[in-house]
């Protein structure tokens, strides 16, 4: 029945006039379904399940121009400012969790980000400054804290836009980050990739790294974006996160209404 109500939707989004390009607000939903593995060794293995739902939006305070480049990069590309709300729900567990995050551009392209997230017991809360180095390419340093796990986290990470022929275009993001966790240090590496065929259909691929004292942490996915309108987007996604015994897999997808 669910998916009968998004073919129906989409169908008459399809069949209507088309929409504005620009935009002010953006509302979406993730649902995603988790696998967990605990190897034991010798004492065999154990699974878990369980599926997550995400509630999320976006408000900006100026009107985002979509025509300078991929719709998924347009505010990026309109150096927007606006603030970010969501809200996360997983199958059988009790505690819920949310996260507040705003970002803000001003005149002289000097960017302020802020953000704060809650999940039973546990808060974080990180900030971060920088700069468009140019109309595409920008630099931010934050810093952020878990008090539930101790972890601080100062990192970089440099986020550009490339025009190639035509309509294409490449995106992609760099970050290090140096990770202080109660009684030990270490360090973090990630870079995404997504190639944009025209401005609205994308597909990219990611990897992250976080190596301490005892454990490393190794995430990687895929995923791709599609405007089926310049006002409805569709994405699918699929990541899996190895950490010495542990490993989390999930596969995901979106949908997202911009007006």
């Amino acid at each position: 029945m669910k998916k009968l109500s998004v073919a129906i939707a989409a169908g008459a989004l399809l069949a209507s006039p088309v929409f504005a390009n620009d935009y002010q607000a953006e509302l979406g939903l993730v649902y995603g379904q988790v696998d967990t593995k605990l190897d034991l060794g010798p004492f065999g293995s154990f699974d878990d399940d369980a599926s997550s739902t995400t509630l999320y939006g976006e408000v900006f305070f100026d009107t985002v121009d979509t025509s300078k480049g991929p719709l998924a990069e347009a505010s990026f590309l309109s150096k927007s400012s606006g603030l970010s709300l969501s809200y996360t729900t997983v199958e059988d567990v009790d505690d819920d969790s949310w996260a507040l995050g705003g970002r803000f551009v001003f005149g002289n392209d000097y960017i302020i980000e802020a953000g704060y997230s809650s999940v039973e017991d546990s808060t974080s809360w990180g900030a971060g400054f920088g700069k468009y180095l140019t109309d595409s390419t920008d630099l931010v340093v934050s810093y952020s804290t878990n008090d539930d796990a101790n972890l601080d986290t100062l990192s970089a990470d440099m986020h550009s836009v490339v025009s190639l022929s035509g309509d294409a275009s490449l995106a992609y993001t760099l970050g290090l980050s140096y990770l202080d966790a109660d009684s030990e240090t270490g360090f973090g590496i990630a870079g995404d990739l997504t190639y944009y065929f025209n401005n609205n259909l994308g597909i990219g691929a990611g990897v992250s790294q976080q190596s301490f004292d005892s454990v490393d942490i190794t995430t990687w996915q895929v995923f791709a974006d599609w405007f089926v309108t310049n006002n409805l987007d569709l994405g699918l996604s699929y990541s899996d996160t190895d950490m010495e015994i542990i490993e989390t897999s999930m596969i995901a997808a979106n949908a997202s209404f911009r007006f």
